[in-house]
């Protein structure tokens, strides 16, 4: 039982204490975008995309906003990290390069900062076991499902 409150102890204090202290430091517009994650739209993507380009605080903050205690896989981390970014309406407009191969073009993830914060958090949590090959089919696969996870919340 001990063992158990430890490790409860261990998350409990590495979730509350970053990111309040990193949010204090942002302006009004940069906590509003922060809160009003998951994005909507692939507008409001872009924007946040901009901002993080620009506000390294925003970046930093988002960093601890995404970095999720207790996923015990990659894949697990990598699917609960862009749930937080995105809706599934809005991640059915992405993939990861690009690329769809029954529909319209799609919008690439690869090359947003939002990408590097999943890369930086899955190496910083999991080491060497975080490949790139491993990171990119789950996210691959996250974008994949959207449409299904979507369809099956939608009300009959």
């Amino acid at each position: 039982m001990n063992r158990v409150e430890n490790k409860l102890d261990k998350v409990l204090q590495a979730s509350s204490s970053e990111p309040l202290e990193s949010i204090s430091l942002l302006t009004t517009e940069s906590q509003e975008l922060l809160s009003s994650l998951p994005v909507n739209s692939v507008d409001e993507f872009f924007n946040l995309e901009k901002k993080l380009q620009i506000d390294k605080d925003l970046h930093s903050s988002l960093e601890n906003h995404l970095n999720i205690p207790g996923c015990s896989t990659l894949r697990s981390l990598v699917f609960n990290m862009l749930k937080k970014i995105f809706v599934d309406s809005t991640a059915e407009e992405f993939s990861l390069t690009g690329k769809s191969l029954l529909e319209k073009p799609k919008q690439k993830f690869v090359n947003t900062k939002c990408f590097h914060l999943v890369l930086k958090i899955c190496t910083r949590k999991f080491g060497t076991e975080a490949d790139m090959p491993g990171i990119r089919c789950a996210i691959s696969d996250w974008f994949n499902q959207s449409k299904s996870r979507r369809q099956r919340r939608k009300p009959l």
